[in-house]
């Protein structure tokens, strides 16, 4: 496993044809004949075609103005904290704040910092987020998270082992559907909390296609049958089976996403 570490580490140069000849011929060499380390090839790659896929965003003016009203205080906040007409005519400045002469303070300069950051962290949001309020949300992103990520920490490595975990630590039955597209194979699973829910999560690829399969003991919706529909431009159909709520999300057919939940 130490050694499959060393070659992991290369994967995404690898991927890019950032290795030298030799070094990439060997690294090659050694995907071939090890199982563990080709399907975490598999993952990288498809998470890389995946991510440039991905459409751009921009935040609207009003998710700005939202996000930037949390970092600066309003300045009507500041004067709750003193009363009295010293505090309202300013004189707190010289008195509390020495350093105001200058026009900026420590904690304004702290402030722009944060606003920095919360800017950066605005637009990674809108990249992977969506402001509609679709119950399989959560779930859409999860499977977006997945693509970017990957999930090396999955520990099922085949669709049975994955089964027997539903059962043993869910409590439930396993309903992983009997219909996938041609050409998708499992590539691992495993049994998480998402969103403080418990969830199985398996993961299917085809090339640069991933597909994922949830299935939840947490409330999804109380409509009943099937519903489907698109999010975050992946296709999505979620369902109730015995008490329990199953979602598939991938970069399919909508024909095709239909047809795997009708197969369970």
């Amino acid at each position: 496993m130490n050694k499959c570490k060393e070659f992991i580490d290369k994967l995404s140069k690898y991927i890019d044809n950032e290795l030298p000849h030799a070094e990439s011929a060997i690294v090659k060499g050694h995907i071939e004949s090890c199982k563990f380390c080709q399907d975490e090839f598999e993952v990288l790659q498809t998470a890389k075609h995946a991510l440039k896929s991905l459409p751009h965003k921009t935040a609207s003016e009003e998710v700005r103005e939202r996000i930037l009203g949390r970092v600066y205080p309003p300045p009507r906040r500041a004067l709750r904290l003193r009363s009295g007409q010293a505090w309202e005519r300013g004189e707190w400045r010289r008195s509390v704040l020495p350093w105001s002469r200058t026009g900026v303070s420590p904690v304004s300069m702290a402030y722009r910092g944060l606003a920095l950051a919360a800017s950066i962290l605005l637009f990674i949001f809108v990249t992977i987020s969506d402001t509609t309020s679709s119950p399989v949300k959560v779930y859409v992103l999860e499977h977006q998270r997945c693509i970017s990520e990957g999930h090396r920490d999955y520990l099922c490595k085949t669709e049975h082992e994955l089964n027997q975990k539903i059962e043993n630590t869910m409590g439930v039955k396993a309903f992983i559907p009997s219909y996938f597209p041609e050409g998708f194979k499992f590539i691992k699973g495993d049994v998480c909390k998402i969103k403080g829910i418990t969830a199985a999560h398996m993961i299917m690829g085809k090339g640069e296609k991933m597909l994922s399969y949830f299935q939840a003991k947490g409330e999804i919706t109380s409509e009943g049958g099937m519903q489907a529909g698109k999010l975050e431009n992946f296709n999505y159909a979620y369902w109730k089976k015995d008490g329990v709520y199953c979602i598939v999300v991938g970069d399919v057919d909508e024909k095709e996403i239909e047809r795997i939940a009708s197969s369970q």
